[in-house]
């Protein structure tokens, strides 16, 4: 008997699955992600008679339980770093047209960044660090500008981290070469749209911002529909981050 109910009930899901799938294509997958389980259910049934228990009687039946398959969800990265809020754009004189803030625009703002891994994702923009360029006032960790065929990078605040990595190495990956670089300045994620800033938008959270020396070594061309802008991972050096002062 728990075998013909259990094939009724297939065959029945089954036929529900057919009908369903005519009118949304989503129904079928749901019915098959599905894990049949059954449970016994005992009922007791007790007759009297003029108040008297006349008969009492178990009978036991099975009921099919359908539950959904739980599958693991990946967070995307604005879930595991979130936004902090928005700051509202003044513009001003602005060495890097793309990047320059708008009068009244509203440009997120960040805290944190992605975690850092192996291979951690991020995107590559260009950065003058020079005096008078697009990096704004003198380089955060070392209080000085700094030419430009320096293997030198700005990191978004979160990767930042505070200065820890101030004047440590991390190795960039893109375009099947790998390169070593200094960190020597913060891509502000927090603040912008002022003078210390060259009245350019906050960074987003998963930046880095490299000297052109940097992207000649990665051997991407200044004629490349990629510079300027394109995806890399990044690392730490390990070597390089022997901090006792690192928590």
């Amino acid at each position: 008997m728990l075998h013909n109910n259990h094939f009724i009930v297939i065959l029945l899901l089954t036929l529900l699955c057919i009908i369903s799938t005519i009118r949304a294509a989503k129904s079928c997958q749901t019915v098959t992600s599905t894990v049949f389980r059954t449970r016994k259910i005992t009922r007791t049934i007790t007759k009297t008679r003029g108040g008297i228990v006349a008969k009492t009687k178990k009978t036991t039946t099975t009921k099919p339980i359908i539950e959904p398959i739980k599958e693991p969800i990946d967070k995307p990265v604005s879930d595991i770093c979130e936004s902090t809020g928005f700051l509202t754009g003044i513009s001003g004189p602005c060495t890097n047209g793309a990047s320059c803030c708008q009068n009244g625009a509203q440009y997120e703002t960040f805290t944190c960044s992605p975690p850092v891994t192996s291979a951690t994702k991020a995107k590559f923009t260009i950065n003058g660090f020079g005096e008078g360029q697009s990096g704004g006032f003198q380089a955060s960790c070392t209080g000085q500008y700094h030419s430009n065929s320096e293997l030198i990078v700005a990191l978004s605040t979160g990767w930042f981290e505070n200065r820890f990595r101030c004047g440590k190495f991390i190795k960039i990956s893109a375009n099947g070469k790998t390169v070593n670089a200094k960190v020597v300045d913060e891509c502000d994620s927090r603040n912008g749209c002022d003078a210390m800033h060259d009245f350019q938008l906050p960074c987003k959270n998963n930046i880095v911002d490299g000297s052109s020396a940097v992207w000649a070594a990665l051997g991407i061309p200044e004629n490349s529909s990629l510079y300027g802008y394109m995806d890399v991972t990044w690392s730490d050096l390990e070597e390089s981050l022997s901090d006792p002062r690192r928590p």
